[in-house]
C-alpha cells in the first residue's frame, strides 16, 4: 500500500511539473491551431488557408486599377506609340485623294413653249420632261448605268496617263471580255461619284474624287455637261414622237372635215329649200359636225405649232449654282484625324491589355476553373490545327 500511494505521488508531481514547464515555454513551441484564411486577390473567392493571417478588405478600390497601369506603363505607353507611328507613316504613302464638288437645282424658268401657248391660245402646253422632275429624279438618274455609261465613254486629260484617256484606262481596268470591262469601269465611276440632296433647299450636290485635282473637276464639270445632254435628248426625242403623233392626227382630222364639209354642200345643193322638219334636221347635224371638226383642226393646228417650238427649243435642264473647281487639298487620307483615332483605339486596347495580362499573372494554376480554361484552350487550339491539316491535306488520286 505504500508503494502505490508513492507511485501515485509521483505521477502527480510529474504532471504539475509537465504544466508549470509548458506555461514557461515560449509562444514558438507551443502547438499550433490552423491559422484561418486570409484575403488574396489570386484565389476564387478571396480567400486561402495557411499562415500570416492578415485581413484584407474584398472591396476594389481606384488605386488597384490605378497600380495596374502605372505597373505595365511601358507597354501601354510603347505599344500606343507604335500605332501611333504605324498610322501617321502609312497615311503618308497612301496615294492622296482629291474630291471636287459642284451644285444645281433642276431647272424652274417658264419654258417658251407655255409662253406661246398663252398667247396662241392654246389653253396649255404640251407635256414635257420637266412636267414631273425632281431633285431625286437628278440624283436616281446620276446613279444610274445608262448615265455612268456615256460619262465613261468621254475622254479626260491626265496627268498621271500622260494625255486624254477614258475612265476605264485611267483606272486600268483590263478584261478581254468587252462586257466584263464595262462593268468593272462603271463599278469603279459609281465608287467615286457621290450624289446629295439638301433636305431644306433641295440643291442636289455631285462629288467626284481621284488621285488629280484638275482630273476631279474636270470629271464633275463633264457630268453636268452630260447631264444637260442627255435631258435634252430625252426631250429631243419626245418632242419628235408629239410632233409626228399631232401631224397624223392633224391629217386625219383636216380629212375628216373636207367629208363633212362636202357633205353639207351636197347637201345644201340637192335641197336648195328646206320646208320639211325633217330636212332642216339633217341640215343643222351636218353644219354641227362641219363645226365641229372646224374646232378639232383649229386646236391640232396649234399644238402642232407648239410641238414644233418646242422641238427646236434649247432649255438648259438644270441651274447650276456652282461649278466645280480643282480642290486644293486633299480629302483622304486624313493623317491628323486617323493618328488621333488610332491614339484612341490603342490606348483602349492596350489598356485592356494589361488588365488581361495582370489577371493571368495572379491565376493559380490549382484551380478548377483555371484548369478547365487551360483545357479549352487546348481543344480549341487543336481543333485549328486538324482544320488546318485538312486543308493541306494533298488530294487522293483514281486508284
Amino acid at each position: 500500500m505504500a508503494e502505490e500511494k508513492k507511485g501515485q505521488a509521483e505521477g502527480e508531481n510529474k504532471k504539475e511539473g509537465q504544466a508549470k514547464s509548458l506555461e514557461k515555454a515560449p509562444a514558438e513551441v507551443l502547438p499550433q491551431e490552423p491559422a484561418p484564411p486570409y484575403y488574396d486577390l489570386r484565389y476564387p473567392y478571396g480567400y486561402r488557408y495557411g499562415s500570416g493571417y492578415e485581413p484584407v478588405s474584398s472591396e476594389v478600390h481606384l488605386i488597384d486599377y490605378i497600380n495596374v497601369l502605372l505597373k505595365w506603363r511601358w507597354l501601354i505607353i510603347a505599344g500606343v506609340l507604335l500605332c501611333v507611328l504605324t498610322t501617321g507613316v502609312m497615311s503618308k504613302k497612301m496615294t492622296p485623294v482629291f474630291t471636287a464638288s459642284a451644285r444645281f437645282l433642276p431647272s424652274r424658268s417658264p419654258e417658251m413653249v407655255s409662253r406661246m401657248g398663252t398667247l396662241i391660245g392654246a389653253g396649255g402646253k404640251i407635256e414635257g420632261i420637266e412636267e414631273n422632275v425632281t431633285s431625286e429624279f437628278y440624283s436616281e438618274l446620276l446613279k444610274s448605268n445608262v448615265f455612268l455609261e456615256r460619262l465613261a465613254q468621254r475622254q479626260f486629260n491626265s496627268r498621271k496617263m500622260g494625255g486624254e484617256v477614258d475612265l476605264a484606262t485611267y483606272y486600268k481596268i483590263k478584261s478581254i471580255d468587252e462586257t466584263e470591262k464595262r462593268i468593272k469601269t462603271l463599278r469603279a465611276v459609281a465608287k467615286s461619284l457621290k450624289v446629295s440632296i439638301d433636305r431644306n433647299t433641295k440643291i442636289v450636290t455631285v462629288s467626284y474624287s481621284t488621285s488629280e485635282p484638275t482630273l476631279s473637276a474636270e470629271i464633275v464639270n463633264a457630268i453636268l455637261e452630260e447631264l444637260v445632254r442627255y435631258n435634252q435628248d430625252i426631250r429631243d426625242s419626245k418632242a419628235k414622237l408629239n410632233r409626228v403623233f399631232i401631224e397624223k392626227q392633224l391629217a386625219e382630222t383636216q380629212e375628216l372635215l373636207r367629208r363633212a364639209e362636202a357633205e353639207l354642200a351636197d347637201f345644201t345643193a340637192r335641197n336648195k329649200k328646206i320646208v320639211t322638219p325633217d330636212l332642216e334636221i339633217e341640215l343643222d347635224r351636218l353644219k354641227r359636225n362641219v363645226k365641229v371638226q372646224e374646232d378639232v383642226f383649229i386646236t391640232l393646228k396649234r399644238q402642232l405649232e407648239l410641238a414644233k417650238i418646242e422641238e427646236e427649243e434649247k432649255k438648259p435642264a438644270i441651274e447650276v449654282i456652282e461649278r466645280a473647281l480643282p480642290p486644293l487639298t486633299k480629302s483622304k487620307p486624313r493623317t491628323k484625324m486617323n493618328v488621333i483615332l488610332a491614339f484612341f483605339v490603342s490606348g483602349f486596347l492596350f489598356i485592356g491589355l494589361a488588365f488581361v495580362i495582370e489577371y493571368f499573372s495572379k491565376m493559380n494554376p490549382e484551380e478548377e476553373r483555371h484548369r478547365q480554361f487551360r483545357r479549352y484552350l487546348s481543344d480549341f487550339i487543336n481543333d485549328f490545327r486538324r482544320v488546318g491539316r485538312a486543308f493541306r491535306r494533298p488530294p487522293r488520286g483514281p486508284k
